[in-house]
């Protein structure tokens, strides 16, 4: 989105938040347009977003469906500390997250986190408190395994939903 020349221009005009929230929507669209246009080359994809709502689980469940192998990627912070890092990203890159989206996100992924893990040929939940980002849990051959129980905890199941994993799918 924020590469589409009409944002830049809006944001540069209103604001981040009133660009953000006039072409989230289209520039969401276009994506997932892009994507039915791999599908339907039958390409590998890459799908690099925050998957924490119903209709994006819905949309990956639907190309696994046909055949695709799903490798889910996890990064797991606080969010108190990914709203304070969507607020200096802003400053340095004007890339505007609102903080009830990351509030609202945070709680979605980790209700559909069981969902992705079925679907999932291998996930990896990673720490992304620091650089160096360790792996807390990891699912491979069937087998959900909990590899840092302290960070699991804290950054995966806590907080405003309470999500019970069992250790084996």
């Amino acid at each position: 989105m924020e590469n589409m020349p009409e944002f830049k221009e809006q944001a540069k005009k209103d604001g981040y938040t009133p660009a953000f929230n006039s072409w989230n929507a289209s520039a969401s669209k276009l994506g997932n347009e892009q994507i039915q246009l791999q599908i339907i080359a039958k390409r590998e994809i890459i799908y690099d977003r925050t998957c924490a709502q119903q209709k994006l689980f819905d949309l990956i469940k639907s190309i696994v469906e046909k055949g695709y192998r799903l490798v889910f990627y996890m990064l797991c912070i606080n969010v108190e500390k990914a709203i304070s890092r969507a607020k200096s990203r802003e400053l340095v890159m004007g890339r505007h997250i609102p903080e009830e989206i990351s509030r609202e996100f945070d709680i979605e992924l980790k209700r559909l986190l069981p969902h992705y893990l079925s679907i999932s040929s291998e996930a990896y939940l990673l720490d992304n408190t620091d650089k160096e980002r360790k792996i807390i849990a990891q699912l491979s051959n069937g087998v959900f395994e909990i590899h840092n129980q302290e960070k699991y905890y804290t950054l995966v199941v806590e907080n405003d939903n309470q999500i019970k994993l069992k250790s084996r799918l």
